[in-house]
């Protein structure tokens, strides 16, 4: 699976820098909106990617840990970060 960005890439950048640096319950939904909407895809993927770390940041263990594990195996070119968030919400919980 190619892990490169895709032309809708910056507006993921955008919604999920948005969401990480006000993590707003409308944020929140509009990074989840992409997730749904790009789903067949690597930025849909990358959206499940920036919710879990986003959660982990937020010390939402539990749902960082669900998002993580559903996206574990879809991105192997950057499998390192999930695994690394998914261990440390492991370890935190």
């Amino acid at each position: 699976m190619d892990c490169r960005p895709s032309a809708g890439a910056s507006s993921l950048a955008g919604l999920t820098r948005a969401y990480r640096e006000a993590p707003t319950p409308a944020r929140r939904a509009a990074l989840e909106s992409y997730a749904v909407a790009h789903a067949k895809g690597n930025p849909g993927t990358l959206a499940r990617l920036a919710l879990g770390i986003a959660a982990y940041e937020q010390k939402d263990y539990s749902a960082a840990i669900a998002a993580l594990e559903a996206i574990q195996f879809k991105l192997p070119r950057i499998a390192d970060y999930t695994a690394y968030y998914l261990t440390a919400a492991r370890l935190e919980l």
